[in-house]
């Protein structure tokens, strides 16, 4: 891959993923965590026989309120990502990579794919998008989410097939 520097030199380089970074944007767009939520998952929280990831919801916690687990089920490629992945201890978190240059990473990563600008946070987006675009109900999305109103999760309404059936 030949990457643009400013002194106006491209050199050729080997393009090659951070540590880790693969596997979380898998896991984003097949689950709609937040990164905070992603990067404190541990290997408790996954339930390989019911088929379903526990994800603790950093977002209600705020303001001294108790964490809200919520349960996103395995699709067969978040199942394989996992399963692929070297298992830890219970307590060992999943995701080594570093909040601290994450962004920075996933930046590079966009820029060597030759893709625009994408933060982290759109790959939350996405995995709502692609559900309301299989029909899936807003209410359903709104829980997968863990959006305590419907009134964040319309914005996906646009895209769902029975949403003039809806309201």
């Amino acid at each position: 891959v030949k990457v643009p520097r400013s002194n106006g030199r491209n050199y050729e380089m080997r393009s090659r993923v951070a540590k880790g970074l693969y596997e979380l944007v898998v896991f984003l767009v097949n689950t709609g965590a937040r990164r905070g939520e992603a990067l404190a998952l541990r290997w408790g929280d996954i339930d390989f026989e019911r088929g379903q990831v526990r994800i603790i919801t950093t977002k209600r916690a705020a303001k001294g309120r108790r964490a809200q687990p919520r349960f996103i089920p395995m699709n067969e490629t978040l199942r394989e990502l996992l399963e692929g992945m070297p298992r830890g201890t219970a307590d060992e978190r999943i995701f080594k990579i570093t909040r601290d240059n994450l962004r920075a990473k996933f930046e590079r990563a966009c820029k060597l794919a030759g893709i625009g600008h994408v933060r982290i946070h759109d790959l939350r987006h996405t995995f709502a998008s692609h559900l309301a675009m299989a029909g899936t109900p807003l209410n359903l999305i709104r829980e997968l989410l863990g959006h305590t109103t419907l009134t964040m999760t319309l914005r996906y309404a646009h895209l769902s097939p029975n949403a003039t059936l809806e309201a």
